[in-house]
């Protein structure tokens, strides 16, 4: 693998952004701690395709984590922990039925779908009760908003899967 990460800064008063650009295992290591294959032997059979969603999300969660030192991923995932018993065993049982190679892949995605929209569905509501104002990101497109909705709630049912061994 390509070891030789590239690292640059903008700095503009006391504000500054610090890019770097790790490669192969530089990733793997700074963000898991572990080189790539070391997280294939220890946790091969949990990482899947679901990686991709986490990393998407990440750099407009750490702008929400600093702007307002929580991420929008933590809400709906303590909504979920709160509200979600039944979303989230829904989850875990189209989740083993996959693992077993039991359901077709355009069903899967289906109910996977169903689930993140019936989830995302039910957070904007428990939002709304609350009075919250749900601005996930600086577009006013609500289409995108709704979509990064379900990919928040994906995620958070993918972590609460993770976290509780399931």
């Amino acid at each position: 693998m390509l070891e030789s990460s590239k690292s640059f800064s903008l700095l503009k008063d006391d504000f500054r952004i610090e890019f770097n650009v790790l490669f192969g295992n530089e990733f793997f290591e700074r963000y898991t701690g572990k080189r790539f294959e070391e997280l294939i032997e220890a946790e091969g059979n949990l990482i899947a395709d679901d990686v991709w969603l986490f990393f998407t999300l990440t750099l407009n969660e750490l702008k929400v984590s600093k702007m307002f030192s929580q991420t929008f991923v933590k809400i709906v995932y303590e909504f979920l922990t709160g509200n979600g018993k039944e979303l989230s065993k829904k989850f875990v049982e189209l989740y083993k039925l996959a693992k077993q190679s039991r359901t077709e892949l355009d069903e899967y995605f289906k109910r996977l779908d169903e689930i993140a929209s019936e989830l995302g569905n039910a957070f904007m509501n428990y939002a709304s009760n609350l009075g919250l104002k749900l601005r996930f990101l600086e577009t006013n497109d609500s289409t995108a908003h709704y979509r990064y909705l379900k990919c928040l709630c994906l995620t958070a049912l993918a972590i609460y899967k993770l976290k509780n061994r399931l």
